[in-house]
């Protein structure tokens, strides 16, 4: 069996924990609300959280968890569904303890499936409909790199892309709608925006992130104002120039935004990849207090050194 092992905050022993990666799926169908199938899948799952069984078990093998909703738009229509990172402070395996894996493989199936068909009327395939599989390595090298993987579905659930062109995130879905302007594209991520509002995609167990050493969550804003300390202004592109990026369509927009991540210095390789589209710009120099910029704020302020800003515009919108 193997274990991955993390220094446990506030305390001076280790704590085994045993990784497993649970699926919950259900039944979806072309032309259904996303809003009605991510409700089912919501109430279902904090039915599962709050039920004597779960409780029972979860305290008897110290099981914690990572929850994500992952959302997909296919052939079938909208597919919100479930990937729940285990961790499980007892060994569980379906080979060397077929036991504890079966009780906790059985208290997940039982429950998902019961809730699912007898208040939501969603039948649930038992064979892909509750999937639970340990991580499992060699070393604890690879258990590491294992979990990586396994935690690519919780970690990357809102930057995924579809898996074929008929199943599509819906930010895959956005940039379809950018590049081609499908009315049909615009109104499913509209969809998408309205039903994702207020809801928690990532959530922790109560008390794991403090049994792994991890600290407290950090909020919205924490995060936000992080990345502000971070930023670097580049440069400042005219809003025609913008206009121009985004009208010439061909991925131009993404390639531009993709050459400029590179810093100050890729802005030359950023007006050469603008010339092979037919579109000339100019760079001007400004100072931060010249009354033509607008004045940024605190957050952008601070994060300036430079004493200058870097204006890019259109060859025929040069004043």
């Amino acid at each position: 069996m193997q274990l991955s092992w993390r220094w446990r905050s506030r305390s001076t022993r280790l704590v085994a924990v045993q990784c497993c990666c649970l699926t919950l799926t259900t039944q979806h169908a072309h032309g259904e609300a996303l809003a009605d199938i991510w409700g089912s899948v919501q109430d279902s799952w904090a039915y599962i959280t709050a039920h004597s069984r779960y409780r029972k078990i979860r305290d008897k093998l110290g099981i914690g968890f990572v929850r994500t909703v992952e959302v997909m738009h296919g052939r079938n229509g909208w597919h919100p569904h479930l990937h729940v990172l285990l961790f499980v402070e007892t060994p569980v395996d379906p080979f060397d303890t077929p036991d504890e894996y079966r009780s906790i493989a059985q208290v997940f199936h039982d429950l998902w499936v019961r809730r699912m068909e007898s208040k939501h009327c969603r039948s649930v395939r038992s064979s892909v409909g509750v999937d639970l599989r340990p991580v499992k390595a060699d070393c604890d090298k690879g258990v590491g790199m294992y979990c990586t993987k396994a935690g690519y579905e919780v970690a990357m659930a809102d930057g995924k892309e579809g898996r074929t062109s008929a199943s599509r995130h819906p930010f895959a879905i956005a940039h379809d709608a950018v590049e081609t302007g499908d009315t049909a594209d615009i109104a499913l991520f509209r969809e998408w925006v309205r039903s994702s509002h207020g809801r928690r995609m990532w959530t922790w167990s109560q008390g794991l992130r403090e049994r792994l050493g991890l600290g407290e969550e950090k909020s919205d804003d924490e995060l936000a104002a992080e990345a502000e300390e971070r930023i670097e202004r580049i440069c400042t592109i005219s809003p025609l120039l913008w206009k121009v990026i985004v009208a010439t369509r061909l991925g131009l927009r993404s390639q531009f935004l993709a050459v400029l991540d590179g810093g100050r210095q890729c802005l030359p390789t950023a007006i050469e990849l603008l010339a092979g589209y037919g579109i000339g710009v100019v760079i001007e120099q400004r100072s931060n207090g010249d009354p033509r910029l607008r004045a940024p704020n605190e957050a952008s302020n601070a994060s300036m050194n430079a004493t200058t800003e870097t204006i890019m515009k259109e060859k025929a919108n040069v004043v």
